[in-house]
């Protein structure tokens, strides 16, 4: 999720404060998508570390990075949630912020 979130988070209103389409600026920044790629290759290698045999040099991965084997069907579950994001990121730009006004009055950092 938190991939996806980073294309949901890029932009989140524009100059007049107003929510926009997060796919109208979407290839606009080189640098974001380096990030996103890197990102999503660390990710995936802690997770396939977990595909390392016992007997290999390498092993000692799957321990440090507390991995496990993971199939293709978890991995396919973990995408979809992920990608789940968007289409809620798309649905909540049309609510109206002022429904969200009593959220202002919340403090939860003083006791």
């Amino acid at each position: 999720m938190n991939l996806f979130n980073m294309i949901n988070s890029r932009v989140v209103v524009d100059a007049e404060t107003k929510p926009i389409d997060m796919f109208r600026t979407l290839f606009d920044g080189r640098t974001f998508w380096i990030v996103f790629f890197m990102e999503l290759l660390v990710q995936h290698g802690f997770v396939l570390t977990g595909a390392i045999p016992p007997e290999s040099p390498l092993s000692f991965m799957t321990n440090l990075f507390s991995s496990c084997n993971l199939n293709w069907k978890i991995h396919l579950t973990a995408w979809m949630f992920g990608m789940f994001v968007i289409p809620l990121r798309l649905l909540t730009n049309r609510l109206n912020p002022d429904l969200f006004r009593f959220m202002e009055g919340l403090d939860l950092e003083s006791r």
